[in-house]
């Protein structure tokens, strides 16, 4: 069966680390593995070595395995780089081995005069791993070169399609654009309204509806994100398998962007659906354990993302949501071994890094955080990675040291409010309040911002001496749909008995003085 939605790269670094965790399980304590020749295995050996060695070294264990060389009988024959090789490879996820495969079998293959459809499925395998492999420009011209060598509608829209995943995903910086990308789904969409064959039409036009509603989701026009999505189901039919895993997808996106839309109740029946067609299938769990949090069913959307951890293949999303349900709980210590085993999956991930190292702050695991934080040596920190730090210099006792990190960091991120309310915290701290106002001020560009900013506005013209604007600011505020904490906490400041140090609720909404 084709796959519609093929694996990520990192996917068989996931389903490494499962087979590990069964092997750490079943191994008997003190029992060294012993591997020969891995140079020249291929890359499931290889990473299953590597994630044996890294699993052991977070458990502070000694390495299961270990590297052998000497008098050992060498490797058999190389693994053919045939067809069945490649497709295989691409279905599992396999790509070192894909590219090599692809390698042989179009870049130096004399491509047929005339359609073939044996070199097309050849050739789209390899346009699939071209992408995973990040070189997806070249995906883009095997596309373009098969449509004007072969034309038809279907490598026509195949064309166009690749073209908008590369100007939507996967292309640089640069080039990432989703006007040109929606243009690219638009022609998609015409080219595939003249194929012959129905099946195959009614499933291409799904899958570009579907694509169309990515960009519209992107440019946070839900609504026809949405009315797309339900044209794609509308022209579906069930009938066949791969049919089948394109209505899978599109529920899930509905789904998706039923909960953005604060109708998560509706989107449980997609994902219902979605779950029972492949309960093996981590994506599901983790997105409907999304949806029972937004409606307030957190037992259950725990229990979703517990057993896609324990009984799927999954990255690390599943483990830092579920670090997020237990810290709501309380549950401290489990929800830093999910974030750490969250960073062994994937330790390139900011919004993880960035989660973590609030947590340790809170948690008071200053040293834990620093070493976290110190991890981007050499890199360009983002403007949440430089409050962090300041954030740590404050919790150290270090309000001067503080001031310069965020100083340093608006150096690199003029624009970023995160720092800015930064510094009108450490300025508060350091008893400069109008200078951190003026920061407040600058952050809310003349308007009203963020309940937990406008309640610092409030704090700090009281201690300006400006009691009337405060006065007016806070009713102002109250007047707003905000929390219970937040009313009590300006109350309080009016009443001048308020102290500038918030409640984990009021944290919950973002920086508080």
């Amino acid at each position: 069966m084709n796959r519609i939605q093929h694996f990520p790269q990192r996917h068989l670094w996931y389903l490494c680390h499962a087979v590990a965790e069964v092997v750490e399980h079943h191994l008997p304590e003190e029992t060294l593995i012993e591997v020969c020749h891995l140079a020249e295995a291929d890359e499931t050996d290889r990473l299953l070595v590597q994630a044996l060695v890294e699993r052991a070294r977070f458990r502070l264990r000694p390495p299961p395995v270990r590297v052998v060389r000497g008098n050992h009988v060498e490797p058999g024959t190389e693994a053919p780089l045939d067809e069945a090789a490649l497709l295989d490879a691409v279905r599992l996820g396999y790509y070192e081995t894909a590219e090599l495969c692809g390698r042989v079998l179009v870049d130096e293959a004399d491509w047929p005069e005339d359609y073939d459809a044996d070199f097309h499925a050849l050739l789209h395998a390899h346009t699939v791993t071209l992408i995973a492999v990040g070189r997806p420009i070249e995906s883009v011209w095997y596309s373009r070169i098969a449509a004007r060598r072969w034309g038809g509608p279907a490598l026509r829209a195949s064309a166009h399609h690749g073209q908008a995943m590369f100007h939507s995903h996967f292309g640089g910086p640069a080039d990432l654009d989703l006007d040109r990308a929606a243009r690219s789904w638009g022609k998609a969409m015409t080219a595939a309204a003249s194929i012959a064959e129905p099946e195959l039409r009614a499933r291409r036009t799904a899958f570009y509806e579907n694509s169309l509603a990515l960009a519209h989701r992107k440019n946070g026009d839900l609504a026809t994100a949405l009315s797309r999505i339900d044209a794609g189901l509308a022209v579906l039919d069930r009938g066949g398998q791969e049919a089948l895993q394109h209505w899978m997808v599109l529920r899930g996106n509905r789904a998706a962007v039923l909960t953005l839309l604060g109708r998560a109740d509706e989107a449980l029946a997609d994902l219902d659906h979605a779950v029972a067609c492949d309960p093996a299938n981590a994506q599901p769990l983790v997105d409907r354990a999304t949806a029972f949090r937004a409606v307030g069913r957190t037992e259950e959307a725990l229990r979703d993302l517990t057993h896609a951890i324990d009984h799927c293949v999954c990255g690390p999303e599943a483990y830092v949501n579920r670090a997020s349900l237990l810290l709501a709980a309380g549950e401290l210590d489990a929800a830093l071994e999910d974030l750490r085993l969250a960073r062994l999956l994937d330790d390139s991930c900011d919004a993880t890094l960035v989660q973590f190292a609030e947590v340790l702050i809170d948690a008071e695991l200053f040293a834990e955080a620093a070493d976290l934080l110190h991890e981007w040596t050499g890199h360009d920190p983002s403007a949440t990675v430089w409050a962090l730090r300041a954030r740590l210099a404050v919790a150290g006792g270090a309000a001067g040291h503080a001031l310069a990190t965020v100083d340093a960091g608006l150096v690199r991120h003029p624009a970023s409010d995160v720092l800015r309310t930064e510094r009108a915290a450490v300025l508060h701290l350091l008893r400069r309040p109008a200078e951190a106002l003026a920061e407040l001020d600058h952050v809310c560009a003349g308007g009203e911002g963020d309940p937990v900013v406008e309640a610092n506005r409030v704090l700090l013209l009281v201690e300006c001496g400006r009691q009337h604007e405060a006065l007016a600011r806070a009713r102002r505020l109250l007047r707003r749909e905000v929390s219970d904490e937040i009313r009590s906490y300006v109350r309080d400041v009016l009443a001048g008995v308020g102290h500038p140090v918030p409640t984990a609720e009021a944290a919950d909404l973002g920086p508080v003085l």
